[in-house]
């Protein structure tokens, strides 16, 4: 397993795994999609047909790759340059098929060290209320919740 880091969808990594990454998001949508219904009967995590519908400017992805060369997790994120430096990540996501094999534990690893490597203090993301095995998987990495999203029906 290597990670790679993609900067653009249309650069060489990005251009090499655009398929992967692109059924990845539409997995992890799918699985989300599911999870925010049961929450609170909204819809919500459409597939895309592209990367660049999720993909804004300044966001990187760390790319997990196995021996046959195909993405099989992901993590974009972005990083505040300015001020107290910390990093976002918007979407993390493995594949079932390699889930439990130390495959988000080195998606994680590698963007905290990107982090500590521009000068950010901290990392924070946003998961859903109902996720409770990716909530157990980030405290096991020491992420604590700080923040509770509010939301109301209008």
């Amino acid at each position: 397993m290597k990670i790679v880091f993609v900067t653009k969808p249309n650069s060489p990594y990005g251009k090499k795994y655009y398929a992967d990454l692109l059924g990845l998001h539409n997995k992890l949508y799918d699985d989300q999609k599911i999870k925010l219904a049961d929450l609170n009967g909204r819809e919500g995590f459409n597939q895309i047909s592209k990367l660049e519908e999720v993909w804004g400017e300044g966001t990187l992805c760390a790319c997990a790759v196995d021996d046959r060369d195909v993405a099989v997790g992901f993590i974009t994120f972005g990083y505040t340059k300015k001020g107290q430096r910390f990093l976002w990540v918007y979407n993390f996501f493995v594949d079932e098929s390699v889930r439990s094999q130390g495959v988000g534990h080195e998606l994680i690893e590698a963007v905290e060290n990107y982090g500590k490597s521009k000068g950010c203090a901290w990392m924070q993301l946003n998961v859903l209320g109902n996720n409770d095995r990716a909530i157990a998987f980030y405290e096991r990495f020491g992420f604590r919740t700080e923040y509770q999203d509010m939301v109301k029906e209008l």
